[in-house]
């Protein structure tokens, strides 16, 4: 994610999915959590399908440097 490799992301990813999930069962969020992903990931796949429709013909490549223009 940062470009370079660092054990602290790894390390503070999962203390906060574990602080989140604890939160979560104690306050019985659980159904409510379950029911948001499932509409994200709904809406993702919407997201999908739309970029791959509406998408330019030619090669699908982003140039290293400089404008796509």
């Amino acid at each position: 994610m940062l470009g370079y490799s660092s054990d602290r992301v790894a390390i503070c990813i999962c203390i906060v999915l574990v602080v989140f999930t604890l939160t979560v069962r104690y306050t019985h969020y659980a159904e409510e959590t379950m029911a948001i992903g499932i509409v994200a990931y709904g809406i993702f796949m919407i997201f999908l399908m739309w970029a791959v429709i509406t998408a330019p013909e030619g090669p699908k490549k982003m140039p290293k440097t400089g404008s796509t223009y």
